[in-house]
């Protein structure tokens, strides 16, 4: 459209035409693509580009259909200082709808836009109440700028194709980076790329001197789950409770489908009774979840959470907080499930320094 626009404003000026239109070819027609008025005659050409839009006109090509198809056929340029003297102007029914839309109609030029030889379009200027006198060296210099223009159209057309195809190739790039990344039963962080977050915010945490949490969260009992109902029960049972978890998240804490039935959580900026309190939290929304396998008695779950937190530089690497907060996790599993454990099995190595 504002190729289009430039092109017309620009005619407009250089020749003294009231209006000025494009018609573009397109599926075996010629379609209006955009026109504009010199000041004073917007009305008139409100009411021509209404017509075409409003009621969905356009020209087929046919010598018959008017002026527009016969430029665009013949490939050549019409210009007529005086409309109403010239009779073998092929004036169709609606080539005599547009004039009455216009209100009058004196002078009248009609070019074909062409790219390579080859018409794609027509442009149409009109006077519409004094003629218009135009020197043979003007009428040639008009043909030129519609070779011009018709090669700009080309071009601009497509410019828009590429950087459509760009920004469609862009969103297709965007969902399969995040399909690479994403856990495609629960839309979590699979556990590649949350280890990668992890790695990262570890990191971050040690420079800054930052505390960091983690939660390694397993459904209790989830087998026994699969055997009763079905494992289409089991997939809901997964993706409700990582909807609910991923639901209670901050923007800065990340979430990953670690493996199976089990998921972890990391909270920067959270020390460790931060970490316990919003654990403990996870466990009871989860728990009140109901869960109606078909025609069968609902039922409900519960979730073992293991805590562990990164303060001080007490560790190396992110690796040891992962396996503190699965031995957290394991203790919460032996000594009856359905609890938050901040304090691992007594073999836990780094046990000692670490939760003290």
């Amino acid at each position: 459209q504002l190729i289009y626009k430039i092109i017309l404003q620009e005619m407009v000026s250089l020749f003294p035409f009231d209006l000025g239109a494009i018609f573009i070819y397109k599926k075996n027609r010629l379609e209006y693509a955009a026109g504009i008025a010199s000041t004073g005659n917007e009305k008139p050409l409100r009411r021509y580009r209404d017509y075409f839009i409003k009621h969905k006109r356009s020209y087929e090509l046919n010598v018959h259909d008017g002026a527009v198809p016969t430029a665009f056929i013949h490939n050549d340029l019409f210009f007529f200082e005086d409309v109403e003297k010239i009779k073998d102007l092929p004036m169709s029914q609606k080539d005599q709808d547009t004039v009455k839309a216009l209100g009058s109609m004196k002078a009248l030029l009609l070019a074909p836009l062409l790219k390579n030889n080859k018409p794609i379009g027509v442009l149409v200027l009109t006077s519409l109440d004094k003629k218009v006198s135009i020197k043979p060296g003007d009428l040639k210099t008009i043909r030129s700028l519609c070779d011009f223009i018709g090669s700009a159209i080309t071009n601009a057309e497509l410019y828009t194709l590429v950087k459509k195809q760009q920004s469609e190739l862009k969103i297709v790039n965007k969902k399969l980076k995040e399909l690479s990344i994403t856990d495609g039963l629960t839309e979590l962080f699979n556990h590649t790329h949350f280890i990668k977050v992890f790695n990262r915010e570890f990191k971050r945490a040690q420079r800054y001197q930052e505390s960091l949490s983690l939660l390694m969260i397993d459904i209790d009992d989830f087998k026994k789950i699969n055997d009763r109902y079905g494992h289409l029960v089991g997939d809901t049972v997964l993706y409700e409770i990582s909807s609910l978890c991923k639901n209670n998240l901050r923007e800065a804490d990340s979430i990953g489908r670690y493996g199976g039935e089990e998921f972890i959580i990391l909270l920067p900026q959270t020390d460790l009774e931060g970490a316990k309190v919003f654990a403990e939290r996870l466990r009871k929304l989860i728990k009140e979840l109901r869960f109606s396998p078909g025609d069968q008695k609902p039922f409900s779950v519960t979730i073992s959470t293991g805590v562990m937190a990164f303060s001080d530089n007490n560790m190396e690497n992110a690796e040891q907080l992962i396996e503190i907060a699965d031995c957290c996790l394991y203790r919460a599993k032996r000594t009856g499930k359905d609890k938050v454990v901040a304090k691992g099995c007594d073999n836990c190595k780094f046990l000692e320094t670490s939760t003290r």
